[in-house]
Parts: C-alpha cells; sequence; structure tokens
C-alpha cells in the first residue's frame, strides 16, 4: 500500500512539472509574440484541467487585438475559480480596458470579496478606472476610503486625488493634496517618491 501511494505521489509531482513547463512555454509564447503559439498552449492547458490556460489566450487574444475573446476568456477563468482573487481582478483590469467601466467596477466588487484581498490597493486600482470613465465624484469617495500609513498606496492616493480635483476645476485642492504629500515623503526619504514625484509637482504649477 505505502508503495503505491509513493507512485501515486510521483504521478502527481511529475504532472505537476510538466503543467509547470506549459505555462512557462505559453507566457514565453505570449512575450515573443507567438500567437497561434500561445493560443495552442493556452488550449492545451485547459484540456488538462489547468485553468491558467484562460490567462495565455486572455493574453494572446490581447495582444492580437481581439478584446471579445480575451474577456471570454476571462469570464471563463472566473466561472471555474471564482473564489479566486487573481481571476477577477484579471477580468476588471480587462473589462476597464476595453472602456466597459460598469462591468470593471462590478468585477472589482467581486474581488474584494475574496479571502485576503489587499483591499486598499483593489481601491485604489478601482478609483483608477472611474478616473479613466471620468467619475471623479465617485473616484474621490474610494481613495477617501483609503487611508494608510503605507507611502507605496498614499503617495498615488494622493496624486489621484490630484488629478480628481484639477478634472472638476478644484484647483487649490490639488495643490494642498499635492504639497501636503511631497512634504510626508520627502520627511520619509525622497527616494520614496520615485514615479509620483513627476505627478504630484504637476500640480504645484
Amino acid at each position: 500500500m505505502h508503495n503505491v501511494a509513493l507512485i501515486f505521489r510521483e504521478d502527481i509531482l511529475a504532472k505537476n512539472k510538466q503543467i509547470q513547463s506549459m505555462i512557462l512555454k505559453g507566457r514565453e509564447h505570449v512575450q515573443k509574440g507567438e500567437y497561434s503559439k500561445a493560443v495552442n498552449a493556452g488550449e492545451r492547458l485547459i484540456k488538462v484541467g489547468e485553468p491558467y490556460g484562460y490567462v495565455i489566450l486572455a493574453q494572446a487574444y490581447s495582444s492580437k487585438g481581439k478584446p471579445d475573446l480575451a474577456v471570454e476568456a476571462v469570464e471563463k477563468l472566473t466561472q471555474e475559480q471564482p473564489e479566486q482573487l487573481y481571476a477577477w481582478r484579471l477580468l476588471a483590469e480587462i473589462y476597464r480596458d476595453t472602456g466597459d467601466f460598469k462591468k470593471a467596477a462590478m468585477a472589482y466588487e467581486k474581488a474584494l470579496k475574496c479571502v485576503d484581498a489587499p483591499w486598499q490597493r483593489i481601491e485604489l486600482a478601482r478609483a483608477s478606472m472611474l478616473v479613466m470613465a471620468e467619475d471623479y465624484e465617485e473616484a474621490l469617495k474610494c481613495l477617501d476610503s483609503v487611508i494608510t500609513e503605507d507611502l507605496s498606496i498614499s503617495l498615488p492616493v494622493e496624486s489621484l486625488k490630484c488629478t480628481c480635483f484639477n478634472s472638476i476645476g478644484e484647483h487649490l485642492k490639488a495643490e494642498e493634496h499635492a504639497r501636503a504629500a511631497i512634504d510626508k515623503a520627502e520627511y520619509e526619504g525622497p527616494e520614496i517618491l520615485e514615479g509620483e514625484y513627476s505627478g504630484l509637482l504637476y500640480n504645484l504649477y
């Protein structure tokens, strides 16, 4: 009985290694722009019961300018893995990129309900989507709910708030938020500003 269990375990490990190899190969095809090979890799993964095949398909379809097929692939992924955070975030992003902001908002809501969801980052992503949709008031509501001392989150939040305030004509508020965020970041260390620095400075002029 022990030998049978050992053989079964080795078979599972071998299968897992094979699937990992297929996933890496599929990613490689996507990166190289090898559309047909990427689609083939995605379909093979799905046939062996690996849901990540839908991600490969979505990436391949997106790179080929076939957003409808990309959306369809990720929708199937959420149907197979409704509890998986990455599936809902991917669906939200692909809806956002195709301009379907209403469905993107619903997908972000699903993502927020997943176990251990990094809700602050999801709210930031949702706010960014709302800015793209020019729904600045709703974006500000999302951003106001994100209260954190983590500068990697708070700086993008403040930068996005500045964008919202400027877009609705509240330029003084944008300047105030930009100054406060820059002062705080410079106190912690200028290197923390990184990509957000230019965006925040823009609101001072």
